[in-house]
């Protein structure tokens, strides 16, 4: 038992000195859709356009089995607004938690890397500002208040499978792209379920 707990320390340890702190933001975009099933009746609606920020971190941690091999993990914050209608607008605040298992091929100054996994996102705050005349209302998009731009409420909790390819320049810069499907359904709303895809492009510095 001894020795099992002495390789466990020194795997732990190995793993560590490889790892690196990644500082990353960019623009993000928010592809959703609506489905309708009800009985016979399947219809399927593009619902309008999100777009904004993400500022967070990651730990790219290199494993010592396989060069070019390691898992990424990171957190970050999103700052996405959307138009509804003329006179409604959404703003959202989000918790992004990416976990992903990344290949990378050393060309030198230069390193490709193609990377894959799921991510958690968490919503802190959704609201819908409408304007009618003088008067503005907020609605929660979390809680059921009589907001008539939106059928039901919206669930805060997303999880999805992303794939993405990057690059890495002198060891200290990066960038990507990234695309993640939706997997969670983001509405209560009866006979309608919710699905979000988003789009990433960033860029990083690696400490």
């Amino acid at each position: 038992m001894k020795k099992v707990l002495i390789l466990v320390a020194a795997l732990f340890v190995g793993i560590q000195a490889h790892a690196q702190l990644q500082a990353d933001g960019g623009y993000q975009h928010f592809f959703e859709q609506w489905q309708y099933r009800n009985g016979e009746v399947r219809e399927n609606h593009n619902g309008p356009d999100w777009d904004g920020i993400y500022v967070g971190g990651r730990y790219n941690i290199n494993l010592p089995w396989v060069d070019g091999l390691s898992v990424i993990p990171g957190a970050n914050f999103s700052f996405m607004f959307s138009k509804v209608a003329t006179d409604a607008s959404c703003r959202e605040i989000a918790l992004n938690i990416p976990i992903d298992a990344a290949y990378t091929l050393d060309l030198g100054t230069v390193q490709l890397r193609g990377f894959a996994g799921p991510s958690i996102q968490v919503g802190l705050l959704n609201h819908l500002v409408a304007r009618g005349g003088n008067q503005t209302t907020s609605y929660n998009m979390y809680r059921d208040n009589g907001n008539v731009y939106v059928p039901g409420t919206r669930t805060r909790v997303n999880v999805s499978l992303g794939i993405g390819a990057g690059f890495v320049v002198s060891e200290r810069f990066t960038g990507h792209i990234r695309y993640d499907l939706g997997l969670a359904n983001l509405t209560t709303a009866q006979y309608l379920k919710l699905f979000r895809n988003t789009l990433q492009v960033g860029v990083g510095y690696i400490f």
